[in-house]
């Protein structure tokens, strides 16, 4: 019998499938690349041309008086934490002259939709970081609150700057040179900046232990003739939860910013009395209501913009309390998800009264309606309903109010 012995593959032959085999696998890594690539770029160029479509339609009938206001437009149309492009390094800018958002490349070059502005001409988009900053560009809206110190002094070291607060917070430790460097508008400056038009300075940055949330607020609370706790003037960043039992409590000129929304009591809560005036919330963070009392609540020429997932105001239900609620000269400016404006939670026919008056409700957004209620209806709350010369931007006939057609109806009839 012949004696058949087996071949394998020389090394000659295993090295050259191996290269041939590398080589294909670098051909589609590169083809893979380039794909993400053009995938990326072109979902950029998208995000960009459906900005514009929104910008131009915002702006009737009076345009925009600052990049700032753009961008609240913007948001108020779904695009809030959506400035992140998908091409790495890239970057979205807006110019204020033409309203039209643009895409800058890696090497700071204006690419998209077209190339005739000058980057001089553009707002950049700071994110309070670093990587927000396009060489020639000297303009910035800011999209959070500015408080990190190392990359605020990277990106502003040298030249001279505007930064549109859009009603955020900058509170940094600059260098002298940077503070020289940058003016800032239309917000709130505690440190870090020379102040311009629109700029508050008379605050003070709180910072709580949020582990002790019932004395928090103690060391900033003083009381007037008539014993109401007064907190004025304060700027909050953080979840607050007090508790002022036997008190009433006022919160004036008071600035809530992102993970700062306020609860105040709980469902055994005595009958005194919470009280907002000229106070602002600003970007509260998606979890979060921006005010949820068990208690009486007035809430005076307060705004409230840039919501997340939860709405401004929800009451809830209180066990002692015959609840009381007047919300007056605010302005709304809609939530990010699908919930309320302002919301009722009364299982026990607590709240007693409600005035909702002078108020501007600019827009919905996701919200489902302006006033809601818990299961929808409002068949546990005998509440006396007052509403008296609001304004509404395009909101739905049947949007006011969720739950009864005869109380939707008197909400859009107080138009004034």
């Amino acid at each position: 019998m012949k004696n058949m012995k087996k071949k394998g593959f020389t090394l000659v032959e295993l090295l050259v499938v191996i290269a041939i085999v590398a080589i294909l696998a670098a051909v589609s890594v590169v083809g893979y690349t380039v794909f993400i690539n053009r995938a990326n770029l072109s979902n950029d160029q998208a995000f960009v041309t459906q900005a514009n479509t929104t910008l131009q339609a915002a702006a009737i009938p009076d345009g925009f008086a600052t990049a700032g206001e753009a961008i609240t437009a913007l948001n108020r149309n779904g695009f809030q934490d959506k400035y992140n492009t998908f091409s790495r390094g890239y970057h979205y800018a807006y110019n204020l002259e033409n309203n039209k958002m643009y895409l800058v490349d890696d090497k700071n070059n204006v690419v998209y939709p077209d190339d005739d502005v000058e980057l001089s001409s553009l707002w950049g988009l700071y994110t309070d970081n670093r990587t927000s900053a396009i060489a020639g560009v000297n303009k910035y809206v800011a999209l959070a609150n500015i408080t990190n110190s190392d990359h605020y002094n990277d990106v502003f070291a040298n030249g001279s700057y505007t930064i549109d607060l859009n009603g955020c917070l900058l509170s940094v430790d600059a260098t002298d040179a940077v503070k020289a460097n940058v003016t800032a508008n239309n917000g709130i400056v505690i440190s870090g900046a020379t102040v311009g038009e629109g700029v508050g300075t008379d605050y003070e940055l709180v910072t709580v232990d949020t582990s002790v949330p019932s004395t928090a607020l103690n060391a900033y609370v003083t009381e007037n003739a008539s014993g109401e706790l007064v907190i004025e003037n304060k700027v909050f960043t953080q979840r607050l939860n007090p508790h002022f039992a036997g008190k009433d409590i006022k919160f004036v000129n008071c600035v809530f910013y992102e993970d700062a929304g306020i609860a105040l009591g709980d469902i055994n809560d005595t009958d005194n009395k919470v009280t907002f005036e000229n106070c602002q919330f600003i970007n509260i963070k998606s979890e979060y209501w921006a005010i949820i009392v068990y208690r009486s609540i007035s809430v005076i020429d307060c705004t409230f913009t840039g919501l997340g997932e939860r709405g401004a105001i929800q009451v809830q239900e209180a066990k002692n309390a015959d609840i009381e609620v007047e919300i007056k000269g605010c302005t709304f400016d809609g939530v990010g998800g699908d919930n309320y404006l302002i919301r009722f939670v009364s299982g026990n026919g607590s709240v007693k009264s409600v005035d909702i008056s002078n108020c501007n409700f600019v827009a919905l957004n996701k919200a489902k309606a302006l006033v809601g209620f818990r299961n929808g209806n409002e068949t546990a709350i005998n509440a006396t309903w007052t509403f008296t010369n609001n304004t509404f931007g395009e909101i739905p006939a049947d949007k006011y109010v969720a739950g009864n057609a005869t109380l939707n109806d008197q909400l859009k009839g107080s138009a004034k």
